[in-house]
């Protein structure tokens, strides 16, 4: 219960719950990556996209290292489950065409995942992630998401636009467990 709608008094942070076990609040893996996007992203949600606005950290193009860091996040989501055998989910390469950017996850063999390129995909993927003609005044950017067997490995392409929002770690929580239940219903 608040007491006050507009400011925070010492009732309202003295009601708090609070655990007696100290050890409760240490955050997971999984907490810890939340939060880290929170305070380093989402908290510029809503605000100005111009080169000056602080919006634009989510809209910036994805970089190599993000790229990276979202692979191993999904990986290491899916890996406690899947790993067994001397098989992983692996990070393949990522591929950017000028319209959006390509991220292989693979389970097979461990370090083996390879990845070859259509030269022509960017005018194949492009009409199914861009949709102006259903409301002209709104443009819809879709994430693609396809499953394919290649040489040995269950691979998953995600196909998203380059905007850094699309490739964040706790997104690849999101999609890590989106995969995970695509499996599931799969029967694997």
């Amino acid at each position: 219960m608040v007491y006050h709608e507009t400011s925070i008094v010492k009732e309202d942070i003295d009601n708090l719950p609070y655990p007696d076990e100290t050890e409760y609040l240490t955050p997971s893996l999984t907490e810890d990556i939340l939060i880290n996007d929170i305070l380093d992203y989402h908290i510029h949600l809503g605000k100005a996209i111009g080169k000056k606005g602080e919006g634009w950290k989510l809209h910036g193009k994805v970089g190599k290292r993000q790229l990276q860091k979202f692979g191993k996040t999904f990986c290491d989501i899916l890996n406690p489950i899947y790993a067994k055998n001397g098989k992983s989910w692996q990070c393949g390469k990522f591929y950017q065409t000028q319209s959006f950017t390509i991220c292989q996850l693979g389970y097979g063999k461990n370090n083996g995942l390879s990845f070859q390129m259509v030269n022509q995909l960017d005018q194949v993927i492009k009409p199914l992630i861009y949709n102006n003609s259903s409301n002209r005044g709104v443009i819809f950017a879709r994430v693609c998401r396809i499953y394919k067997h290649l040489k040995g490995y269950d691979c998953v392409f995600l196909i998203k636009p380059h905007a850094i929002r699309y490739w964040l770690n706790s997104v690849a929580l999101r999609d890590a467990d989106e995969t995970f239940m695509d499996l599931r219903k799969a029967g694997r």
